[in-house]
């Protein structure tokens, strides 16, 4: 940010447990990290150098988030290769009140609990202008933009100084500084890691020291680590990490929430044909197959091999028999 703005943007982002938030002046920045963030400020800087403009285009072809806080005599020209403005000559000096925003917009999807139309908003005066804008985010009262969003670049119209503007302190701004933060997040980890997987890459750009990184969930461990270009790569332990909901935690922030699950090939449902089987389980002589074209026909089969022919009737009929005879005997036999 240019020297003497206000801290506001500090104020919102500088929640350690949230953000990792780095300020620096436009003639002591660093270049690496700026291409690690996930969203780049760029606030009160009136005119941006040609190492700074050149950085942010890099930046922003990465599809890195963007948000642009004029000054008060920003040079339009400075910042023709990342977006186009101009600076209004003499702007006015009273505030104007901002139209209630369109909670249509997917940009305010569930930032409010309930729609409220006597919501009182904030006034600015414009410094700059970028022509129509139906689809701004904010626009003053004569329609306007007051923040609107070119892609993931996002430009307000008014500096964050009260002269010309109290948005800062009003319930909207918190919201939508956390949405545009949001919009600019690059890492898109997955829902769930399998744990057939050698290594895993988490964002580590927020990691300070030397100290390793633990996976603390139902058990607590420490993976060989290392890290490359802003990821931290962990090699999982192939039999001692069990499924479940782990925090990749670096005292004394969590810098990241996994979730690991046991491989799919654990819950295929694939039918395989006999002779498959009997080779996928080695082929041995022990190995039984049974054919059978009906669950009845199956369970004979199986009867027949493993229970044998029912002998109960017979043994039954014999005994009858022998009673008969035995009866027959003591009858006609004195």
């Amino acid at each position: 940010r240019a020297q003497g703005s206000a801290p506001y943007i500090e104020k919102v982002f500088g929640n350690k447990e949230t953000f990792f938030f780095q300020n620096y002046s436009p003639t002591n920045i660093n270049y690496s990290l700026l291409q690690t963030a996930d969203l780049v400020v760029v606030n009160g800087i009136d005119k941006l150098d040609e190492a700074l403009a050149d950085a942010l285009v890099t930046y922003k072809n990465r599809r890195g988030s963007l948000l642009i806080i004029p000054g008060l005599h920003s040079d339009g020209a400075s910042y023709q290769k990342i977006i186009s403005f101009q600076t209004l000559g003499s702007p006015s000096s009273e505030l104007t009140e901002l139209n209630s925003p369109d909670l249509q917009n997917p940009f305010y999807r569930n930032i409010f609990e309930e729609k409220t139309s006597g919501l009182a908003m904030p006034h600015a005066t414009q410094v700059i202008e970028w022509g129509a804008d139906r689809s701004s985010l904010l626009q003053f009262k004569n329609g306007k933009p007051f923040l609107s969003q070119f892609e993931k670049t996002f430009l307000l119209a008014s500096p964050l100084e009260k002269k010309y503007t109290d948005f800062f302190s009003h319930a909207l701004f918190v919201p939508v500084m956390y949405r545009i933060a949001a919009s600019g997040k690059k890492s898109e980890q997955p829902l769930y890691y399998s744990l057939s997987n050698s290594t895993i890459a988490v964002q580590s750009d927020s990691l300070q020291g030397e100290e390793l990184v633990r996976l603390v969930g139902r058990q607590e461990i420490i993976p060989s680590q290392r890290s490359i270009n802003g990821q931290l790569l962990m090699e999982l332990p192939k039999y001692s990490l069990t499924s479940g909901f782990y925090h990749a935690v670096n005292n004394p922030d969590t810098i990241a929430l996994l979730a690991f699950n046991l491989d799919k090939n654990e819950s295929a449902l694939k039918q395989l044909a006999p002779e498959e089987a009997k080779t996928q389980l080695g082929g041995k002589k022990s190995i039984s197959i049974f054919k059978a074209s009906d669950a009845e026909s199956f369970s004979q089969e199986i009867k027949e091999r493993y229970l044998g022919k029912p002998l109960w009737k017979y043994a039954l009929m014999l005994s009858l028999i022998f009673l008969l005879g035995e009866v027959l005997l003591i009858r006609f036999l004195k």
